[in-house]
């Protein structure tokens, strides 16, 4: 198709009209899903975004198609879909599929969503899956965090180096100057 290969702002208003009135079905037919995310207004994003939160039906295959569409139109367009776009959070969770998961930790750092930190923070710790660590650490730094290890949660538990222990003494006033 012709619309794929041209310049995203002339694709735009031609975009429109070829998907004005369609949906996604549950296996994705079509092109609409990588047409919307090459040059797609928030309006056509906001309906795949729909679709990918809302639709239960929806195979994994299509909401990895709707996912990496919507991170191709951040990422290249700095475009994103209208509204509240919290329940791409929803896929932060444990029962989904890993790509996706690594998807929608990726969008949340193009969105930079920083409602998303402490969940970020927790996955940029876990060492044993590197896809979704390195994802989360690339989206701490898209929104503008120094990205840690560790969640201040573990942190806590671990023995302070600035504790007695370890040599650390404070005081509340000045050490004298005979010392």
């Amino acid at each position: 198709m012709i619309v794929k290969s041209i310049d995203p702002n002339i694709a735009t208003p031609y975009i429109q009209r070829l998907f004005s009135g369609r949906e996604i079905d549950a296996e994705g037919k079509g092109p609409w899903i990588e047409l919307i995310g090459k040059a797609g207004t928030p309006t056509e994003l906001n309906t795949i975004y729909q679709s990918l939160v809302v639709d239960i039906g929806l195979k994994p295959s299509t909401q990895n198609r709707i996912a990496t569409a919507l991170l191709e139109a951040a990422r290249n367009r700095n475009t994103r879909p209208d509204g509240d776009l919290g329940a791409i959070g929803h896929f932060l969770s444990d029962k989904t599929n890993k790509e996706l998961k690594v998807l929608a930790v990726q969008i949340i750092g193009q969105w930079k969503m920083v409602q998303f930190i402490p969940q970020l923070a927790e996955f940029a710790g876990r060492e044993n899956d590197a896809p979704l660590r390195e994802a989360a650490f690339a989206a701490l730094r898209a929104i503008g965090q120094k990205a840690k290890p560790y969640p201040r949660s573990s942190l806590k538990s671990k023995t302070s180096l600035l504790s007695p222990r370890f040599g650390a003494s404070f005081s509340r006033s000045p050490p004298s100057p005979n010392a």
